[in-house]
Order: C-alpha cells, then structure tokens, then sequence
C-alpha cells in the first residue's frame, strides 16, 4: 500500500513539474527560515547566561538620532559615577567602551575586538581566568587581559604574564 502512494506521488510529481518545484521551493524556504529563526532566537536567550549575577546586571544605553536620522548608541564618560552616586541602590557602574584595534607585539598582529572598560569590571560579570588574578589583574595602569587564544596567537607558547602588547586603533 505504501508503495502504491510513492508510485502515485512519483507520477504527480513528473505529470506537474512547475507546480512541484515552485511547491518544493517554497517549503525549502519555508523550512530555512523557519530553522534561521530558532537559532537567532536560541542564540538571543543563551547570551551571556554564564554570569553568576545576571539578574542583577543591566545595560544603560543612550540612543540618539542625527539630522540625517540614522540612530546610534553614544555614552559620556560621567554617566556611570553620576548613576553610581545618586542611586545608592546601584552596588557597581562599569564603563565599557567596545572596538576593534590591532593588538601586537613584535610583529605579531591581529585586528581583533577589544573591550576597554573600569577595573570594577570582574566584580560586575564572571569571566574566567587561565592565568593571572582577576580582582588585581586591572589595578595598575595600561593592564589587560588577554583571550587564551589571542595569547597563543601573539606569544605562542610564552608565559604571556608581564609582556607588553601594543594597541593601536585606525
């Protein structure tokens, strides 16, 4: 019986051929999007769920609109002391600033996302450590902390701890 319904749908299929392909066509785009839009929406909700705080992490951002009406998020450098001083419900402020820059060390280079933020930074999110101390890590000046890949890209199998890298951006 089951191969009598194969047959039948076979003989439909090369009896209707434009209708048969515009409908597979269709049903692959269907399926497409369909499948694009659960992993968009999957990736949404698992962002960034590994922090122990998150419930009480937020994101203040500004968005403004130019004369040309093209919309961008911009912040001033004062907004997290000021938040920090008039809501003493808020336990930590942190400034991150986000861009790409290339980071070197004799010669070896790479244009990678680098983050620029306070050193209140590890008290605010959970970022784990391979090498080094994240609460004293960001206390001295021009510190940073580096991927363990971006590490091993710039110093291969150096101890990258007390090594001076060099970050230009444009």
């Amino acid at each position: 019986m089951l191969r009598n319904y194969f047959i039948i749908g076979l003989r439909n299929l090369m009896r209707h051929k434009f209708y048969s392909f515009l409908n597979t066509i269709g049903l692959s785009a269907g399926i497409a999007c369909a499948l694009l839009a659960v992993l968009y929406v999957n990736h949404h909700f698992k962002f960034d769920r590994h922090h122990e705080n998150l419930d009480r992490i937020y994101k203040v951002m500004c968005k403004l609109t130019d004369e040309s009406g093209t919309k961008y998020s911009q912040f001033t450098k004062p907004v997290a002391p000021f938040l920090k001083r008039e809501f003493p419900e808020i336990e930590h402020a942190v400034r991150v600033l986000a861009r790409d820059m290339w980071v070197h060390h004799e010669g070896h280079g790479f244009n990678v996302p680098v983050a620029i933020a306070d050193k209140e930074i590890m008290d605010v999110f959970t970022i784990q450590m391979v090498q080094g101390d994240g609460k004293t890590g960001l206390n001295e000046p021009y510190s940073v902390f580096l991927s363990e890949k971006l590490a091993h890209n710039i110093f291969d199998n150096i101890d990258p701890i007390g090594k001076t890298v060099t970050l230009d951006h444009k």
